[in-house]
């Protein structure tokens, strides 16, 4: 069966994209979605794998997004240096970041000024999450079968899949994801990740709740407000900011909300010109539907097949930091993912949240 998968477990639904690219566009071959049953971990570990196997997606290489307290981003704006030179200062940066007494692990990617030649300084963004969460997530993927190619954090995996709806042209836009009790939002502009915020829902309620949504909602639209702040004190009066909308249900609520706390319409997301949804046939209209809560799978999809291409063609390595005095491993120049290393002599399987391999920070 020929496609990556990319999987979305949720608040309340488990989300499934199994697409590949194809050129300059991106064909969704099958997708899924199912309200969870029992939000216990275990029965949720059941669900995924009953569906991976009514689906006949057992084998399949796949994606999944790493979220939570957890999970930390942190910019670095650098001089612009040789490859090699700044990983070794993102990973004495990153030292110093620390990961609060917990074990864990770190990528990082340039996400502004990656040609050296043309920059002067770069931003690199780096992520870090605790390991224990993504060896759950291996373990996950190895219950239903599957074959972990990709663990990536949910704003790298928004920015990917924007590149396949409608209105990712725009120069500054706000994109915000809102689930059934967690939501997302990232700043974006001229196609660069400019800043990122995670919200929740304050209440104890259940994610099929009224007023669990409500709440959600508000600190939506106050994230809101504080990104269009930033726009207008960081960037010049005038500049035209848009807001693209995607998540789970109430869509049109928050629209209205947005327009009325700021001035700014927001615009729901659609598929864009780059989405090929044929290979659907009867069920593409089904998907247009959903395209919104599919953003996430269909970006992890996305994302791990650009991986998979960088591996095959010799660039999908990985700097590792072995134990002092043994010689470093080989370096990668795979410009699509962020580098992730591994310092630690425990043995960690070779594809991590980019494809390349696990690397604990030291704290």
């Amino acid at each position: 069966m020929a496609g990556i998968l990319g999987i979305e477990v949720g608040s309340s639904q488990i989300r499934l994209v199994r697409g590949e690219l194809s050129g300059g566009s991106f064909k969704v071959l099958d997708f899924s979605l199912e309200e969870i049953v029992n939000p216990n971990p275990e029965e949720v570990a059941r669900q995924l794998e009953a569906i991976v196997q009514r689906k006949k997606f057992r084998s399949l290489p796949a994606a999944l997004t790493l979220s939570g307290p957890g999970v930390v981003h942190r910019h670095l704006d650098l001089p612009a240096m040789p490859h090699n030179e700044m990983a070794l200062v993102v990973e004495r940066e990153t030292t110093v970041v620390g990961g609060g007494g917990e074990e864990t692990v770190f990528s990082w990617e340039v996400i502004e000024g990656n040609e050296p030649e043309k920059h002067q300084q770069v931003r690199v963004l780096v992520a870090i999450a605790p390991r224990q969460q993504v060896e759950a997530a291996q373990q996950l993927l190895a219950r239903c079968s599957l074959k972990p190619v990709l663990f990536t954090t949910v704003p790298l995996v928004v920015l990917r899949a924007l590149r396949f709806a409608r209105g990712e042209e725009k120069r500054s836009c706000v994109a915000l994801y809102v689930g059934g009790q967690h939501g997302y939002l990232l700043g974006i502009r001229g196609g660069v990740w400019n800043f990122y915020r995670e919200f929740s829902s304050r209440t104890s309620e259940g994610p099929g709740d009224t007023l669990s949504y409500r709440t959600l909602l508000e600190e939506a639209v106050t994230e809101a407000n504080r990104a269009v702040l930033y726009y207008r004190q960081r960037y010049r009066a005038g500049e035209e900011l848009s807001f693209l909308l995607s998540g789970e249900k109430r869509l049109e609520e928050l629209t209205a909300r947005l327009e009325k706390e700021t001035g700014i319409k927001g615009e729901i997301i659609q598929p864009g010109p780059r989405l090929d949804l044929t290979p659907l046939g009867q069920h593409a209209g089904m998907f247009r539907d959903f395209f919104p809560s599919f953003l996430i799978p269909l970006g992890l999809s996305a994302a791990a097949q650009v991986i998979c291409w960088a591996s095959e063609a010799g660039c999908g390595t990985f700097i590792a930091s072995s134990p002092a005095g043994l010689p470093r491993d080989r370096e990668t120049r795979c410009p699509i993912a962020p580098c992730w290393k591994r310092p630690s002599p425990r043995p960690i399987e070779p594809c991590s949240i980019t494809g390349s391999a696990i690397a604990p920070a030291r704290n």
